[in-house]
């Protein structure tokens, strides 16, 4: 995952169901997470389209998939 693909997930996130975007998701929120967790976050693309995103990290609270 690089910043360049903030908006392919943006896109996704928003399509799907049960996911909530908070300030956190702003461009600038992910920029800093993605610098805090290098190497560790993926995109899956199929068609040149973000159908999925793995975020691993570690901010000593909670892990999502």
């Amino acid at each position: 995952m690089e910043l360049s693909d903030y908006d392919g997930i943006i896109l996704l996130w928003q399509a799907s169901a049960g996911v909530k975007l908070r300030d956190a998701d702003s461009r600038l929120g992910i920029e800093k997470y993605l610098n805090r967790n290098p190497g560790l976050s993926f995109v899956a693309v199929k068609d040149d389209v973000i159908t999925g995103t793995i975020m691993s990290g570690h901010d000593g609270k909670r892990g999502y998939i």
